[in-house]
């Protein structure tokens, strides 16, 4: 008996110390800080307004918009092109998920302000800022 009550408690002080202890991290510290975020610039012309957005639309995906209307607010040409994206930091790189689009880049400085940039020619686009 004595020997038994030995060997169990072997047994269960070997179990305790082959367990793997694991414990949860804060999920904030790896979310993605820009999935389901719209960022946007308004131009305003005496005959109508031009749009600018990119709409993330999750953690890969994102969407480039633009949006032009006339005087009286209606809408006469709206394009959305998708895109993938990743980031490091403050630097967005958007890959284009349809052909001819071009590859584009965004700044992001202060947490609200993204300078757009056309990669393929180095010309900005525009300076958006987040909703």
């Amino acid at each position: 008996m004595k020997k038994t009550l030995k060997l169990m408690s072997m047994l269960l002080m070997m179990l305790l110390f082959t367990v793997p202890f694991s414990s949860c991290s804060d999920d904030d510290e790896d979310s993605n800080p820009y999935a389901g975020t719209t960022w946007t610039y308004e131009d305003i012309f005496d005959d109508g307004t031009l749009t600018t957005r990119i709409r993330f639309a999750n953690e890969t995906n994102a969407y480039y918009e633009t949006e032009i209307r006339n005087a009286g607010g209606t809408i006469i040409s709206n394009t959305s092109s998708p895109y993938s994206y990743t980031y490091s930091g403050d630097l967005i790189v958007f890959r284009p998920l349809q052909t001819g689009k071009a590859n584009l880049e965004g700044r992001v400085s202060e947490g609200v302000k993204m300078t757009l940039t056309n990669t393929s020619n180095n010309m900005q686009i525009a300076i958006l800022y987040r909703e």
